[in-house]
């Protein structure tokens, strides 16, 4: 039987969504709602190589920020160029 290897989690219950520290190559995932958490929820940690600090890796947050067509400028989320290099729009200081 395969052995089950558990990451450290917290939701949106817990005190804390980020972890405060992590070993070194330890991982810990947040998940739920983090709008009481600075915005922590929904992302993947690991700790770096001398384990004095968590560093942010990933998570469904970051995947979430690519929901949209390349080339298309959509609120709140990354800027994604199509495979001309170009994006279909920029907004500065509400100039088109």
């Amino acid at each position: 039987m395969a052995t089950l290897i558990k990451i450290k989690r917290a939701s949106s219950g817990s005190a804390e969504l980020a972890p405060s520290s992590l070993a070194a190559g330890e991982l810990a995932v947040s998940y739920g709602d983090d709008s009481l958490h600075s915005n922590a929820g929904d992302r993947l940690f690991v700790g770096d190589v001398d384990g004095s600090n968590v560093l942010v890796i990933g998570g469904k947050y970051f995947a979430d920020l690519a929901d949209h067509a390349p080339g298309t400028l959509t609120a709140s989320s990354a800027l994604i160029a199509d495979a001309s290099s170009k994006l279909d729009n920029i907004k500065v200081d509400n100039l088109d």
